[in-house]
């Protein structure tokens, strides 16, 4: 069924918990000042990175909005800086329960976040994270999410030519890893030709 639903935020309540028995797409339209921008949501079960890397690229509006679940809120760092990035600007997102969800947005000055490449990082947990940001004459807006979006993803399929090897990544940072092949490893090398598949899980 193709449906589309939209609904407005009031600044009151600035975040939601969405659910759904099939597959959506979840698009969240925001700006600054007239200037508006848009982008994709994330899933948050089953997917988010533990290390993100993004660029401030000028010292006008730059805010950091993070959702993780809670007990991984107080092991953010940002180029190591822990004080940047603390337990208690979460919150609770409402209605989130086993696993309750916490979320935070934080607007960062040049002088706490300068112009340059910088990397989120968390210790124990996975998170999404997504900036919003304006150009340099606050005319425009850029929003996007820029943490893994999928579980696993092994590539394309591949032609292979005899003799030659392959390897297969299933991504950092899972508890473990079960193949087809009976390996356990977060990468094998295959060598014959034929269909592989993963198993992974992560908390």
């Amino acid at each position: 069924i193709n449906e589309a639903y939209t609904f407005s935020m009031p600044a009151s309540r600035p975040v939601m918990l969405i659910q759904s028995s099939g597959d959506v797409y979840v698009q969240h339209q925001t700006g600054f000042g007239n200037e508006s921008a848009s982008t994709v949501l994330p899933n948050v079960f089953c997917n988010g990175s533990r290390e993100v890397a993004f660029t401030r690229t000028n010292n006008s509006n730059f805010t950091l909005l993070i959702t993780t679940r809670q007990g991984m809120e107080g092991n953010f760092a940002i180029d190591g800086n822990t004080s940047l990035i603390t337990k208690t600007q979460f919150s609770q997102v409402p209605g989130s329960w086993l696993p309750v969800w916490v979320y935070t947005r934080i607007s960062f000055s040049p002088s706490q976040l300068p112009v340059g490449a910088h990397i989120l990082t968390n210790s124990i947990g996975n998170f999404n994270m997504g900036l919003i940001s304006s150009t340099e004459d606050n005319k425009g807006c850029g929003y996007g999410y820029f943490s893994d979006y999928a579980s696993v993803y092994l590539g394309p399929n591949i032609t292979m030519c005899p003799g030659t090897s392959k390897i297969l990544d299933a991504g950092e940072g899972k508890s473990s890893y079960i193949w087809n092949t009976g390996d356990t490893t977060q990468k094998i090398e295959i060598k014959n030709p034929g269909g592989y598949f993963v198993t992974t899980d992560d908390n």
